[in-house]
């Protein structure tokens, strides 16, 4: 499937180029992200998603199932400016954050916060839940599986290690994942990406 993470820019109103419709603008990136070589074949169906750390930028989702039965998501957003971002890579979720410093972030809602940027970086799709505690994961991996997510301590706009596990959902079962990055300014680097479980080593 191609990945792709081109940020382009619109021109919705009338100039010299011919201009499309949001609709169309927004359906062409969705399904240049989950469309491909093993990706999906259902048409794109957009839903219109609020994110309150974004709050002038409108996105929409999609969600479908991919060729070997992988469940798996894109999203996209577009501005007041008609700059289309198409949320699959770190860049692109740099470029976002450079354009639109995210809002409200807080102690409380690190993790939530972090979570997104995975998904926006296009690490994780959206289906990926986040693994708090044992009662978060499957009953066959509860006796393998350890760790849980946390937080270094919050100092506003300064560098923060924050490691995350997630319960990402694949053709017929589960992955877990711990995730470790470093957050500065909204914008995360992934610095470790280990699968937990199913695992070749026993518990």
């Amino acid at each position: 499937m191609r990945t792709a993470t081109v940020l382009a820019a619109y021109l919705l109103a009338g100039g010299p180029l011919v201009a499309q419709s949001p609709g169309t603008a927004i359906r062409d990136a969705l399904r240049s992200l989950t469309h491909g070589w093993g990706g999906c074949s259902t048409e794109p169906e957009p839903m219109p998603v609020s994110i309150a750390y974004f709050p002038t930028v409108h996105f929409f989702r999609d969600e479908c199932i991919r060729e070997h039965g992988d469940p798996t998501s894109a999203l996209v957003g577009l501005d007041s400016d008609s700059v289309l971002y198409l949320l699959q890579s770190p860049s692109a979720l740099k470029f976002l954050v450079n354009r639109h410093p995210p809002v409200g972030r807080d102690s409380a809602n690190t993790l939530h916060y972090a979570r997104l940027s995975l998904e926006m970086a296009g690490a994780i799709p959206h289906q990926a839940l986040l693994v708090l505690g044992a009662t978060d994961l499957p009953s066959e991996a509860s006796a393998c599986v350890q760790a849980y997510a946390w937080t270094s301590s919050w100092y506003p706009d300064s560098l923060q290690q924050i490691q995350l596990v997630v319960r990402q959902p694949v053709f017929r079962g589960w992955v877990i994942r711990r995730i470790r990055l470093l957050m500065v300014q909204g914008w995360a680097g992934i610095t470790a990406d280990e699968r937990l479980w199913p695992s070749e080593d026993p518990c």
